[in-house]
């Protein structure tokens, strides 16, 4: 999951969408798909370096024992 970045680029263009859709709304109707939306931005920005340092983590984790090795899947 944190390796597909359209599982946060999807609802933040969606939620683009509907704004187009809201564009002669009052601000007040607009602003849930507006933080929708500019949240979605947020992840897509910020999970490549989360998923690098959820990598890490998982690795060491991994190393010291606390939890199992590679088990059969590549997922991230």
């Amino acid at each position: 999951m944190v390796d597909k970045p359209s599982e946060y680029t999807s609802p933040g263009a969606l939620a683009r969408q509907g704004l187009k859709v809201l564009d002669e709304a009052p601000p007040a109707r607009r602003a849930r798909l507006l933080e929708g939306a500019t949240f979605a931005e947020f992840l897509v920005e910020r999970m490549p370096a989360l998923a690098a340092e959820w990598r890490e983590r998982r690795e060491a984790l991994r190393a010291s024992g606390a939890l199992p090795g590679d088990a059969g899947t590549s997922r991230s």
